[in-house]
């Protein structure tokens, strides 16, 4: 009866040995990350808004047609673009991602195109702008909109809500300075 007992018992020890190399070397699979894209402004000139209308400028709300664009770890341009996605009619994206860290950006810090023709564009002053400050602007390509990290312990969707603010741009780029006349 020993014998039968300890056959059972080491069948049982392998058996769950067995079961427990299988869950450590199972590799994560891809996560479901849903994203809401909002989108809120800043009043750009004209009489001098109500209360209401500040507050419906400020209450975020969906942003349809955003094409965002995801990379792996850090917005260094010459990085491929994983995912490139488009909001819904009610701002909604949803992605499957593998375990790791993802910078999100929008058209404006796409790629190098983008960087090289706004660049040669504002280079110099104008009527109406200074020249595009360089360091701003690098400073400004290299970070993220928004980053998600997916970890490897996480086995339920996430789900990420991402503001963008519009302000107003009377320069036309960012980190260049407007010297023109603003509108009444």
């Amino acid at each position: 009866m020993r014998i039968i007992l300890s056959f059972f018992l080491l069948l049982f020890f392998f058996v769950d040995l067995s079961a427990q190399r299988r869950k450590i070397s199972r590799k994560p699979g891809p996560i479901l990350v849903n994203l809401t894209i909002t989108q809120t402004q800043q009043w750009c000139g004209g009489a001098r808004p109500t209360e209401e209308m500040e507050r419906e400028f400020s209450t975020p709300k969906p942003y349809p047609n955003c094409t965002i664009y995801i990379r792996k770890d850090s917005n260094i341009l010459n990085k491929p673009i994983l995912h490139t996605l488009t909001t819904n009619e009610y701002g909604k994206i949803s992605v499957r991602l593998t375990p790791g860290k993802y910078t999100i950006v929008n058209i404006d810090k796409k790629d190098d195109s983008v960087y090289r023709s706004t660049i040669y564009k504002y280079q110099n002053a104008t009527e109406s702008t200074g020249p595009i400050d360089i360091n701003c602007y690098n400073i400004f390509m290299a970070e993220p909109d928004f980053t998600i990290i997916v970890s490897k312990r996480t086995s339920k969707p996430l789900t990420k809500i991402h503001n963008y603010h519009k302000h107003c741009n009377w320069s036309g780029a960012p980190c260049v300075e407007f010297r023109g006349h603003y509108p009444p």
